[in-house]
């Protein structure tokens, strides 16, 4: 299966996420579609930025949305240094089989200014469309 990225750039800070339908673990009857997501974060800036926050809207295919919000992310607040990257994995839980996510992250750079960093919005969808 071909896997859609989707990019942004905030100020020099690069994200591109990659989500996937992980139907291993889904429930069709449940009524329970498990999508992962990869995130790769990419300091292009002049300085070295830390990650503090994450802010996710995540809305279903009957336009249900939840905000998810706090520190870090995966329980870290990492130091991406200029021109290196950082990476993770994660996931949501839907009730449908399509859906979105966007946000943004809240990043400090090393004068303490604080970097929204917005996050692209990416379709999460169970199937496969041309």
């Amino acid at each position: 299966m071909l896997l859609n990225s989707f990019r942004s750039v905030t100020q020099g800070i690069h994200i591109e996420v990659v989500p996937f339908y992980r139907a291993d673990e889904s429930d069709i009857i449940k009524l329970q579609f498990v999508y992962a997501y990869y995130v790769n974060i990419k300091n292009e800036s002049a300085q070295d930025v830390q990650l503090l926050d994450r802010y996710w809207e995540i809305k279903d295919g009957s336009g249900n949305l939840k905000v998810v919000e706090g520190a870090g992310v995966i329980g870290k607040q990492p130091i991406i240094k200029m021109d290196e990257m950082y990476s993770y994995n994660s996931f949501a839980i839907l009730k449908t089989m399509t859906g979105s996510m966007k946000g943004y992250y809240t990043m400090l750079n090393e004068e303490d200014e604080k970097i929204i960093v917005r996050i692209p919005e990416f379709r999460l969808q169970s199937i496969q469309v041309n």
